[in-house]
């Protein structure tokens, strides 16, 4: 499983220091305890303001344990830290499903890739959405190009700002450059994005969770 969650920064924080801090602070915080398969913060580059700053991209282990910890200590100390750097009350999340529609499989490790995001809504179902838009990918990328996209399962649609995500990887001309693509009809796009990746090395992926949640209850116990 996948989730994705749309992080806005807080009040009075500028888009610089919200990506520092949640990478020099709150990434490390969430390695020590939760185990991902893949970790990806995909950072907004552009203006103007799309009502967040960051695409963050969770493939997670181990979704009971990692659901179970958020409900008790561990949980509250995230959201602490969240509040550090976040607009809490608007961050979204959802579970998702990728499919890559076109080019080469996703990097081991995206840091410094440029991606647009395109927030969409469409009329078809999810398979449809599907179909349609892997007969689009083909006709438009060119040989190479990674073109994902992440359809939002599980959800109602008033609790998610969109029904997928296209992602056009390391975009450029032969995607439209600043212009939005012409997609098929009955998608329709609801926000527009760039973004630059940061990952989490697998290296460092490989060593995460390791403080315990009964850890962190004693050490709490001991300030």
């Amino acid at each position: 499983m996948k989730a994705l969650a749309l992080m806005p920064r807080g009040v009075g924080i500028g888009r610089e220091e919200f990506r520092r801090y949640y990478e020099s602070q709150h990434v490390p915080l969430a390695l020590r305890y939760f185990r991902f398969r893949k970790y990806v913060r995909n950072h907004v580059t552009s203006s103007p303001e799309v009502g967040f700053d960051c695409v963050s991209e969770f493939w997670p282990l181990e979704v009971a344990q990692a659901a179970t910890l958020m409900q008790g200590a561990v949980g509250e100390r995230m959201h602490e830290d969240e509040r550090q750097f976040a607009d809490q009350a608007r961050i979204v999340s959802a579970p998702c499903r990728e499919t890559r529609l076109a080019g080469a499989p996703r990097r081991d490790d995206e840091t410094g890739i440029g991606k647009v995001a395109l927030l969409l809504r469409s009329t078809p179902d999810g398979p449809t959405l599907l179909s349609t838009l892997q007969t689009w990918a083909a006709a438009a990328a060119r040989s190479g190009r990674t073109i994902t996209l992440d359809e939002v399962i599980g959800m109602p649609q008033d609790a998610f700002p969109c029904d997928a995500i296209l992602w056009l990887h390391a975009p450029d001309a032969d995607l439209g450059g600043d212009a939005d693509p012409q997609l098929p009809a009955n998608v329709t796009i609801v926000c527009r994005t760039r973004t630059r990746a940061e990952e989490t090395p697998a290296a460092t992926l490989s060593v995460a969770g390791k403080f315990s949640a009964d850890r962190l209850v004693l050490a709490e116990s001991l300030d």
